[in-house]
């Protein structure tokens, strides 16, 4: 199901306060340092990340960027590192979702980010953000822009990925970018 389905319905059925304690220690033990070693062990040299954009940023506060997110991406980018291991940061859902798939956490099943342009300057900050923050970050192999886009033309995607690449690449030239 959608993540976001799935957090309100574990809040409305123990409370918020259970809920976030729920999802952090899930978070804590989803992706973990052994996991990496195992990656490792059987020959594995890359890992793709994927990411929620409501890990980064709140859908009423888009300007103000969580730091869980990072906290996350941050300690996943530590395993690798200590194991050898790149990795490739996957956007895998966007502000306004990027097709209406239950994998980029749309419980809506419409494609909006392609028909708005506040969704997609969301999108283009959040790239913005993490360039910023990984750019000499040698475990970073590259960007995976959005996954999985479905965009009602492909000059609707080619604008967008323009606009990301743009932003992007303001701050890091050092990371290969994933269409």
């Amino acid at each position: 199901g959608y993540e976001s389905t799935f957090r309100t319905a574990l809040a409305s059925t123990i409370g918020e306060d259970k809920a976030i304690f729920f999802f952090e220690k899930l978070l804590d033990n989803f992706l973990t340092e052994d996991d990496f070693r195992f990656l490792r062990s059987i020959g594995v040299n890359v890992v793709r990340i994927a990411v929620n954009y409501r890990h980064f940023i709140d859908d009423k506060l888009t300007k103000t960027y969580r730091q869980m997110g990072f906290k996350y991406l941050d300690r996943a980018i530590e395993f690798a590192e200590n194991n050898n291991i790149y990795v490739i940061i996957d956007l895998h859902a966007t502000p306004g979702w990027q097709n209406p798939g239950w994998h980029s956490d749309n419980p809506y099943q419409i494609n909006m980010l392609w028909y708005s342009e506040k969704f997609q300057e969301d999108t283009a900050n959040i790239w913005e953000e993490i360039a910023k923050r990984y750019v000499d970050e040698p475990v970073v192999a590259g960007y995976g822009l959005i996954n999985e886009p479905d965009a009602p033309s492909s000059n609707s995607l080619l604008h967008l990925y323009k606009k990301l690449i743009k932003r992007i690449r303001r701050y890091d030239n050092n990371h290969i970018i994933i269409l």
